[in-house]
């Protein structure tokens, strides 16, 4: 069966993304969530609400080594919904916006 990761999972928005997943599809569910603005109680609150346990991975998605090892243990993930604290989604853009300044900066002739 194909498994959709919801980054997130703990918080309010991720929460409720999951339990709507889990009552109107047959895809698997994962979490990753660092729960720094969040509880992992929250997964259980949602096994009540579904029936269903869900597994969470508690990984800082700001770290890509990391968050590749979890990638590697999920199987047949078929998309990620992207939850999370605004902080991480800055950092990450932060880092894109380097990473495009550097490559222009040494590659413009």
């Amino acid at each position: 069966m194909s498994t959709v990761i919801v980054t997130g999972g703990c918080g309010y928005i991720g929460s409720h993304t999951i339990i709507e997943l889990l009552q109107t599809t047959d895809f698997d569910v994962v979490s990753i969530d660092s729960c720094i603005n969040s509880s992992e109680e929250t997964l259980s609150n949602i096994e009540t609400i579904t029936g269903k346990r869900i597994a969470n991975y508690k990984v800082d998605l700001c770290n890509f080594e990391d968050f590749k090892s979890v990638m590697t243990k999920i199987e047949n993930p078929i998309g990620i919904i992207r939850v999370g604290y605004q902080t991480t989604a800055y950092q990450l853009w932060k880092q894109v916006d380097i990473s495009a300044h550097g490559y222009y900066e040494h590659t413009s002739i």
